[in-house]
Order: structure tokens, then sequence, then C-alpha cells
């Protein structure tokens, strides 16, 4: 497997991706249920959220 993030030639493939990720999260969070433990993954899938937050949730469960 090849990381191809620092290669420009690809960066508006990943620009698009990250947006679609994105907007699925969004969905997820604003549609998604609130039990069942399932309302952690909105902040673990959130790549804009630091670990340390994170690893809060994943602590114990």
């Amino acid at each position: 497997m090849e990381n191809l993030v620092e290669n420009t030639k690809y960066s508006a493939q990943l620009d698009k991706m990250r947006k679609l990720y994105n907007q699925q999260l969004e969905h997820w969070k604003s549609e998604g249920v609130n039990y069942n433990g399932y309302k952690k993954y909105g902040v673990l899938f959130d790549r804009n959220i630091p670990w340390d937050r994170k690893e809060k949730l994943l602590i114990n469960h």
C-alpha cells in the first residue's frame, strides 16, 4: 500500500473524498441514534477532534 496524501497529483481527489466523508459524518451525527453507545462514534470518526478527547471515550468501554 502506498500513502498518496502528499502527492499533489491526487490533492483534488483527496479534497473531494474528505468533503464526502465530512458530509456523511454530519449526517450520522444529526440522524444517528443516541443510545447503545453509538453517539461516541460521531466524535471518534471526526478528523478535527484531538485524540486526547477521543481517548476518554474509549477508556472502560
